[in-house]
């Protein structure tokens, strides 16, 4: 029997497909945060994540459910608490991360939870989603898209200069809410697909290789996506014929990927340097 005979299985079909899918919609949301700096902000929805599931574990709710909301919610409470504070989002993010791992420390002792039990929100398997789950996520992707699609220009500017695009009669406070509130969306879902430690092969890598080697807003989307799902792909491919974990499997694709870009972006810059030294070579042999 092939390797790849387990395509076959109803599970093993809603894997790819989730993977593939997020991995060229919810990546475009990388470009966001490499753009506003906002490597922060990962970690401190994680830490939501963990208050969140803490809260379902001592009230009896589901805890991965409990923490998808408290990312949620953190999501749209980070930027309007750090322009009310006057506080970089950065800051305003180690804010979120300490306060809610502090508070989800006390909780643990006080209700006598074993942590390794909250904790277990950090991890996720792709081949135990079920139909709503998949629901969730086309539902996430299309609305990120969509976004990307309307507020083009908008987020174009936002992202270029939140100043000059306020000025243009761009609402940027509103633009930027959204993409955290999809920035955090996109981060539970990808936990629950891969775990949170592989949460930038779904949402960040991607957007790594292609931000370099794009010269527009729509370049970068279009090679994020492509490059997501390419990478996505690779990463089942190997799972399969190696054996391998498929999150780690899609992980390694997505690392792989960035260092080809980089020799990529590296070949370019020196295929540009040849080129503007050509002009000054040729006058120089023209003097002599």
């Amino acid at each position: 029997m092939s390797q790849f005979s387990v395509l076959t299985l109803p599970f093993m079909q809603r894997a790819v497909v989730a993977l593939v899918f997020s991995s060229m919609t919810l990546s475009l949301l990388g470009i966001v945060v490499l753009v506003f700096n906002l490597a922060a902000v990962r970690f401190a929805l994680m830490h939501m994540g963990l208050l969140g599931a803490t809260v379902g574990l001592a009230t009896g709710t589901d805890p991965t459910m409990a923490g998808l909301a408290a990312i949620t919610g953190g999501a749209f409470l980070l930027g309007p608490v750090s322009d009310r504070t006057r506080l970089d989002t950065g800051a305003a993010s180690a804010f979120f991360m300490t306060g809610s791992l502090a508070i989800a420390f006390i909780l643990l002792y006080k209700a006598n939870i074993p942590a390794m039990d909250a904790f277990s929100v950090f991890t996720g398997s792709v081949l135990m989603l079920t139909p709503t789950d998949m629901w969730t996520l086309l539902l996430l992707g299309t609305c990120v898209v969509l976004a990307m699609v309307i507020w083009y220009w908008e987020i174009n500017l936002v992202l270029y200069n939140r100043d000059l695009a306020a000025a243009l009669g761009v609402n940027t406070r509103l633009i930027y809410y959204v993409l955290l509130v999809f920035l955090g969306l996109a981060i539970g879902i990808a936990m629950k697909l891969v775990g949170a430690l592989m949460v930038d092969a779904i949402v960040l890598l991607p957007a790594m290789v292609a931000l370099p080697l794009s010269r527009s807003l729509r370049q970068a989307l279009l090679l994020t996506s492509l490059i997501g799902g390419a990478s996505s792909m690779v990463g089942i491919a190997a799972s399969l014929t190696w054996d391998w974990p498929i999150s780690a499997s899609v992980t390694i694709a997505g690392v792989l990927a960035v260092f080809v870009g980089q020799m990529v972006q590296y070949v370019i810059r020196r295929l540009r340097m040849q080129q503007e030294d050509l002009p000054h070579a040729s006058k120089g042999s023209a003097k002599r």
